[in-house]
């Protein structure tokens, strides 16, 4: 494993490891265990959304997530993330964490011209207040290895493809670093 794929399996590890720790037995979090001092190694790569009566809305974009975007999304509703793919990303995910009571993962790289990729990686739970659901947490990490540019700069990707998978042991989350690995091969 290259050093940053190395420190993206560390950064996944954590939130997993966080996750376990901190589920109650319906495999969600409650929304006051989420302190950023707790969370301290990755609260740069950390996204919280918030289940409002207009739809989900990002709440706390983390200053990696920022950096990366060279844009702050807070206050907006998910449904308006200007780049299409990543509202097709975070609603679908959020599906999944309303009927699964797992961790969810969406990884995958985005292929811009001249074979370039850049590769991203995104795991989430749903938090709870007063045993319903409030708002979800997100992990993101993006793999530069192939591709010196930010986010969507200079130019938008001409093509996605991502792998969604539901985690729940530590079987799992090593069989979606595994998937990752080989995708980023295949990069």
């Amino acid at each position: 494993m290259t050093g940053a794929a190395t420190h993206i399996r560390e950064l996944h590890q954590s939130f997993y490891d966080f996750w376990l720790e901190n589920r109650t037995p319906d495999g969600r979090v409650e929304d006051k265990k989420i302190e950023l001092s707790v969370l301290r190694s990755i609260a740069p790569n950390i996204v919280k959304i918030a289940k409002t009566p207009e739809g989900p809305k990002y709440t706390i974009i983390g200053t990696k997530v920022v950096e990366e975007y060279k844009q702050n999304f807070t206050g907006l509703l998910v449904s308006e993330h200007p780049h299409e793919v990543c509202r097709k990303t975070y609603l679908s995910m959020i599906n999944q964490m309303e009927q699964q009571s797992s961790l969810i993962n969406c990884h995958g790289y985005f292929c811009y011209p001249s074979k370039n990729y850049l590769r991203t990686m995104e795991t989430a739970f749903a938090l709870t207040k007063d045993a319903e659901i409030s708002g979800y947490l997100v992990l993101v990490t993006v793999d530069h290895t192939n591709y010196d540019g930010n986010m969507y700069l200079p130019r938008e990707p001409s093509d996605v493809i991502a792998h969604e998978v539901q985690i729940e042991t530590q079987q799992d989350f090593d069989g979606m670093m595994k998937s990752y690995r080989q995708l980023s091969k295949d990069g």
